[in-house]
């Protein structure tokens, strides 16, 4: 199973290819980072510690809070969805590919730090590969598979 960003994750069985869409994920990532910054810039015009600052600051919790949820519901649905498929197919081992230190092995190639571009690195930084690996471990241990 490849993990990715575009598409959350891609599996074979060696007969068909299963692909988990990240299309709404990614939209909410966008989203989220474009209320990170809308955040800053108008905490960074208010007075720290002041009434304004505590009303934006709590509004903007909550706001991301609430994104965070939408998230990690998304990211259930999808990878819930995902192993059950393959449980239906007759999968029983999944096999989970590293992708911990792409960025990394990038920069040595390139021998600069951020080889990738701003965006590209925030990309990066942000997937979700660790949050996908371990719902489907406990999805795949519920569906009697074996997840590695």
């Amino acid at each position: 199973m490849d993990l990715g960003e575009v598409h959350l994750a891609v599996a074979h069985d060696g007969e068909q290819t299963y692909i988990a869409n990240g299309r709404l994920l990614r939209s909410k990532r966008r989203y989220q980072n474009k209320l990170k910054s809308t955040l800053s810039r108008l905490l960074a015009r208010k007075r720290r510690g002041s009434r304004r600052y505590r009303r934006v600051l709590a509004s903007g919790r909550k706001q991301l809070a609430r994104l965070n949820d939408q998230i990690r519901d998304i990211l259930h649905k999808q990878t819930t969805r995902l192993v059950s498929t393959l449980y239906a197919r007759g999968v029983q081992t999944v096999v989970i590919g590293d992708i911990r230190n792409i960025r990394v092995s990038a920069a040595r190639v390139s021998g600069t730090e951020s080889f990738y571009g701003k965006k590209a690195n925030q990309k990066l930084h942000q997937m979700l590969h660790g949050q996908t690996r371990q719902p489907q471990g406990r999805t795949a241990g519920n569906e009697s598979c074996a997840a590695g």
